[in-house]
């Protein structure tokens, strides 16, 4: 899910290769859970046009 969506935009879908390639990380402890995310991207239109995009896990749409 995320929050800003507009119609003109493209369907929502799965991230985790995006931020992959982006090379972000996080330091988890063994015997650690992790039940939520946010993720904050900096998205560049087509026009040049800079956006937030804030996506969140299930459970998280109240930030």
């Amino acid at each position: 899910m995320s929050a800003g969506d507009t119609e003109e935009q493209a369907e929502s879908k799965p991230i985790g290769d995006l931020l992959d390639a982006l090379g972000v990380t996080a330091t988890v402890g063994p015997g650690e859970l992790v039940p939520g995310a946010l993720v904050l991207l900096k998205v560049v239109g087509e026009d040049g046009s800079l956006r937030l995009v804030l996506a969140y896990s299930d459970g998280l749409g109240w930030i």
